[in-house]
């Protein structure tokens, strides 16, 4: 009698300190997106993951489409898990500068195709995977996990769609910039760059004079910009509290570029209008040219949020004297 009591507890020990282990399979569905500011080259990549356990069931496929904020399609596709290692991913690629936003969605996908002939032809979904509702992205990269905690059941269709990722990127749209009475276009052929012709901005007076080189010399540059349509502020008000706006000269060091910044502010931001836009207000001042001056543009890079992530865009500024 001891020694089956003795048994019977070792059992119950074993068994009540034993790891709790739950039966379930996930399959992982990931949507990035991003723009290259250089070329306008719009990239998305989509992806659909399969665990060990969903592998032995499923196949992975996913389907991507990479299209504008106005729903132009720009590249779409589909692609299935043939060499079955559990992971498929499409890249999806464009250039274009149409528009403030793109967006790169992945529609995840598991095919069960393993059929039970013994009751007819019918796919065995041994997971028994329940879709979910779509994922908008943040910070131009989302992750979505889909559980099957089962049971087994059978299915007349083979292919379980899952729900669906998507990732955005957004940026500025930059206008005009304003000097004096002046105003110049900004070239996005490339990067959002600008190089105002100071003789014909229109500037009359000795204080507005932006190649004015006096230790009291000061003049100001306004710049318009569009923001993105879902975009919900901007990211710092001022110079004193910049947020993750970026304001400043090229070069090493300051003193290697030939404008000094005083001071810059957003203001005139209207997020009710269509397109949103704004303004940001740069103060400079002009150190001449010299054998120390190595550089002569602002580098600017207005940041903001939208919806569920960020937005930070790089432009460049030229005040050409003479």
């Amino acid at each position: 009698m001891k020694k089956i009591s003795l048994i019977a507890t070792a059992f119950v020990v074993c068994f009540l300190f034993a790891p709790l282990v739950s039966a379930q399979s996930v399959i992982r569905g990931y949507a990035s997106c991003s723009y290259d500011y250089d070329t306008h080259l719009v990239t998305g990549v989509v992806t659909t993951e399969l665990s060990y356990s969903a592998q032995d069931w499923y196949q992975g496929m996913v389907a991507g489409s990479l299209y504008t904020d106005e729903n132009v399609l720009l590249a779409n596709g589909s692609l299935k898990d043939l060499d079955r290692d559990g992971t498929v991913s499409k890249t999806m690629q464009a250039t274009d500068n149409s528009s403030l936003g793109y967006t790169a969605k992945g529609t995840n996908v598991a095919i069960a195709d393993i059929q039970d002939y013994a009751i007819g032809t019918y796919y065995i979904d041994y997971w028994n995977f329940q879709a979910v509702m779509d994922r908008e992205g943040m910070y131009h990269y989302i992750y979505m996990p889909y559980y099957g905690y089962g049971p087994r059941k059978n299915s007349t269709r083979s292919n379980i769609t899952l729900g669906a990722t998507m990732a955005q990127a957004n940026r500025v749209g930059y206008q005009k910039a304003k000097l004096c009475t002046g105003s110049t276009d900004y070239h996005n052929t490339f990067k959002a760059t600008v190089t105002i012709d100071v003789t014909t901005a229109g500037c009359t007076t000795e204080a507005e004079d932006p190649c004015a080189t006096d230790p009291d010399a000061k003049f100001d540059v306004t710049i318009d910009f569009n923001l993105p349509k879902d975009a919900t502020g901007l990211s710092g008000t001022n110079m004193a509290d910049p947020g993750r706006t970026i304001v400043k000269p090229q070069g090493s060091v300051p003193s290697d570029n030939e404008y000094y910044i005083l001071g810059w502010k957003y203001q005139n931001v209207d997020l009710t209008s269509s397109p949103k836009k704004g303004q940001m207000l740069l103060t400079l001042h002009r150190r001449g040219r010299g054998e120390d001056i190595t550089a002569d543009k602002i580098e600017i890079q207005i940041a903001g949020d939208y919806g569920t992530g960020t937005f930070l865009t790089p432009s460049s500024l030229k005040v050409a004297c003479p």
